[in-house]
C-alpha cells in the first residue's frame, strides 16, 4: 500500500538534510502574476480557438487540442485556487475560486472543496481516496458502472 504523507516527510527530510530546503521553499512560493498569466491565456485560446474554426473548418482538430489542453490548465488553476495557493490572502483565493474560475469551468466553489478533501486526506489509499477506482473481481458490473460515474462526475 502507498503512505504518500511517510513518502513525503521522507523527502522533505532529504531535501533539508541535502541544504536544499532554501530552494526548495522559493521553488513553492505564490505566484499570483503567473497564475494569472495561465488563466488568461488558457481562455484567449479557448476564444481563439473558436474563432479559428468557426471561419476555417479545417482548423478544428487542433483547435479542439488546445481548447481540451487550455481546460485541463483552467482546470489546474481551479485545483490552485481551491487550495489557497494562488494569492497569499485566503478572500483573494476564494474570490477567484468562487466567482470566476469555478463558474467558468462550471464547478461550485464550495462542493469542489468538499468532494475534493478526501483526495487528500487519504491520499493513494485504496478504497479510501476518491480519485483512485478499485475494481474487485467479485462486483457487479452495474457497481463498477455507478463508480465510474461518481468518478466522472467530480472531474
Amino acid at each position: 500500500m502507498i503512505n504518500v504523507q511517510s513518502e513525503t516527510q521522507q523527502f522533505i527530510k532529504l531535501v533539508k538534510q541535502t541544504g536544499y530546503w532554501p530552494l526548495f521553499k522559493q521553488l513553492h512560493r505564490k505566484r499570483p502574476l503567473t497564475s494569472i498569466f495561465w488563466i488568461v491565456r488558457s481562455i484567449v485560446i479557448i476564444i481563439a480557438s473558436f474563432i479559428c474554426f468557426h471561419l476555417l473548418f479545417w482548423t478544428l482538430p487542433l483547435g479542439l487540442i488546445m481548447v481540451g489542453r487550455s481546460l485541463r490548465s483552467l482546470g489546474n488553476q481551479c485545483h490552485d485556487v481551491s487550495h489557497n495557493n494562488i494569492f497569499t490572502a485566503k478572500k483573494h483565493n476564494y474570490l477567484l475560486g468562487k466567482y470566476f474560475l469555478m463558474p467558468l469551468m462550471f464547478y461550485d466553489y464550495h462542493q469542489y472543496q468538499e468532494d475534493h478533501i478526501p483526495h487528500h486526506t487519504f491520499l493513494g489509499v485504496n478504497g479510501k481516496d476518491p480519485d483512485i477506482i478499485v475494481w474487485k473481481s467479485d462486483q457487479s458490473a452495474s457497481k463498477k458502472q455507478i463508480r465510474l460515474i461518481r468518478y466522472l462526475r467530480k472531474i
